[in-house]
């Protein structure tokens, strides 16, 4: 019998190339630096039974502090990626947590830092031990929000960030990494990281994607026996890692490197350029936002307006309703700063994986399914209104400011919301507040019945939005958070592209525009369909516009439709995505390595 073969070592002297799976695309140039988990002080502090209620107090200041914390991370990541914070909010609202941490806190009379660590201890332990690897990972999320927690309960310096200060570049090598120490690699000095046992789908291959740090995982040999500061080439494109590369190796790979950027600054260069196919067709770019702060990022990749700007911050960052004067406040903020491009404000999308503290919410056995968006808004009215009436205060500082619904499954939610916004307009006349009286109104198409009588709602909006994420998972009953399943998620699967397809054909039919906000907007690899199919606008967030501008004006109309064409027939979304790929390479295959 032969026994199984040992792990290879890498040579301590000669030039070595271990092989990888690769995670984040790129190539980093540096000394490996083995990560030190930044693990909090955790004391056993014993406490008064008159010192509870201070002692709860410092616990609910510390809870807002991390709330905060996380709500910025999230933000400043922006897009679709930033999602991933959202169960470390809910982690940190959940309510058997918390509960925990009041009764280690009041029946065992510890101090709140201890309490937290406890009450963490047993739910990461409760759900390291599921089978399913996406309960699994809920796990390292908890351990992620004790450790903020805890620093927040040291009431660090304000402003001063949880993790380590920027240092020289190096690349990182870890056995694991929180979220939100991912996104503080670039503080720390990270040109590249070297992780064990992630996968493509997991928090910190989408983070590293989203950051643009080269990264791969499952290296052939132990991370324990890589040399602290050895030079080192990681290539998170082709999954390798050479240590201590010879001259040779290293020039070429700083060659490579060097072409990227080169090419990333001619992209940049295309920001005042129009999105002209070769033919003359237009197709507008505009940015999907998150926070005000987010619109000069926008602007200087080259958006033409705001597609889709996300209002739930508002309602996520404190634990009090915000009232009208506030959202005025932001709103028109947004809108004096765009005006005149088009700004796309859409109501309240809470519930599902955005909850808030300001909003006393039932906990639902399925919230993806249940009373959120535009349901919620609908229900609770009060809210409802006090947003309207400042969206449309806002309105009067830009002509072109517009305002979206999202999650619509039927008809009447829009005579609904659109009766509560023509009362809006009725008070506001009344208090001779400005407003735009003709300001446009569309809703997001995200749910499979949405597409399937979308000529019935063109007959009542002036605009549509696919929200592709959505209709994507709904359609395929796919949770593209969940490893299990993930690989299920496939945005060209033919039943999706159907229902894009048919959305456009209902809007064109009543002479309205339809344009695609998802995350597919943003993947410069599917532009060519989306523009074939007849997409007017692609809003994404603003990193990704440069790349899907330089596809487009590379491209003709007429090869753009024959590809969509054929998607539509197809039955693979695999080969729908290798032509689109083919179809750049022949025409642009100096962006191949920003499209893959």
């Amino acid at each position: 019998m032969t026994s199984a073969a040992a792990p290879e070592k890498p040579d301590t002297a000669a030039e070595t190339v271990l092989t990888a799976m690769p995670l984040s695309p790129g190539i980093a140039v540096a000394p490996l630096r083995l990560h030190a988990p930044d693990e909090p002080a955790v004391p056993l502090r014993r406490i008064e039974p008159d010192a509870v209620l201070a002692e709860t107090e410092r616990l609910e200041k510390a809870l807002l502090r991390t709330r905060g914390e996380l709500h910025a991370l999230r933000t400043s990541l922006g897009g679709d990626s930033a999602a991933i914070f959202d169960a470390h909010l809910l982690a940190v609202d959940d309510p058997d947590f918390l509960a925990r941490i009041h009764r280690e806190i009041c029946d065992g009379k510890v101090c709140a830092e201890h309490a937290v660590f406890r009450a963490g201890a047993y739910f990461a332990d409760l759900f390291s031990r599921m089978e399913d690897d996406y309960l699994k990972e809920r796990a390292n999320d908890i351990r992620d929000v004790v450790k903020r927690i805890v620093h927040a309960l040291a009431e660090p310096a304000e402003g001063a960030p949880a993790g380590a200060a920027a240092t020289t570049p190096a690349i990182l090598v870890a056995k694991e990494l929180a979220p939100s120490e991912a996104m503080n690699l670039r503080e720390s000095g990270v040109a590249g990281l070297v992780v064990e046992g992630a996968s493509p789908t997991s928090h910190v291959a989408i983070l590293t994607r989203a950051l643009g740090i080269p990264a791969v995982t499952r290296l052939s040999v132990p991370l324990a026996s890589l040399p602290e500061g050895a030079e080192a080439v990681l290539d998170g494109t082709r999954g390798t890692l050479t240590l201590r590369p010879t001259e040779a190796t290293r020039a070429e790979k700083l060659r490579e490197k060097g072409e990227a950027d080169a090419l990333r600054g001619r992209l940049a260069a295309l920001r005042d350029e129009p999105c002209t196919l070769v033919d003359g067709k237009r197709v507008g770019l505009e940015a999907n936002l998150d926070m005000p702060r987010d619109a000069e990022e926008a602007l200087q990749c080259g958006a033409e307006g705001v597609g889709l700007y996300r209002t739930e911050y508002l309602f996520l960052d404190t634990g009090e309703m915000p009232g009208e004067e506030t959202q005025f406040a932001a709103y028109a903020h947004i809108a004096r700063l765009l005006a005149p491009r088009r700004v796309v404000l859409r109501t309240l999308d809470l519930g599902g994986d955005k909850l808030s503290g300001s909003l006393d919410l039932a906990t639902e056995s399925n919230p993806f399914l249940g009373w959120r968006a535009i349901r919620l808004c609908l229900g609770r009215t009060d809210i409802f209104r006090t947003q309207l009436r400042a969206m449309l205060r806002a309105s009067a500082l830009n002509p072109n400011l517009e305002i979206m619904y999202p999650m619509i499954s039927r008809a009447d939610e829009i005579d609904r919301a659109n009766a509560l916004l023509a009362a809006c307009k009725e008070e506001l006349r009344g208090e001779g507040k400005e407003f735009n009286e003709n300001v446009s109104v569309g809703v997001m198409v995200e749910i499979p019945a949405a597409a399937l009588i979308a000529r019935d709602l063109a007959r009542k909006v002036a605009f549509f939005s696919i929200g592709t994420n959505d209709l994507t998972q709904y359609t395929l009953a796919v949770d593209r958070g969940n490893e299990q399943v993930a690989h299920l998620y496939d945005p060209l699967h033919p039943a999706v592209l159907r229902l894009i397809a048919e959305t456009i054909a209902a809007g064109e039919a009543a002479g309205i525009e339809t344009g695609v906000c998802g995350e597919m907007a943003g993947q410069a690899v599917y532009a060519p369909l989306l523009a074939g199919m007849g997409a007017k606008t692609l809003s994404a967030s603003p990193r990704h516009l440069p790349t899907v501008k330089a596809v487009l004006r590379a491209l003709d109309s007429t090869e753009c439709r024959e590809l969509a064409r054929a998607a539509l027939q197809s039955a693979d979304g695999l080969a729908t995505r290798e032509r689109c790929r083919a179809l750049i390479a022949r025409r642009a295959p100096e962006l191949l390595p920003l499209v893959d």
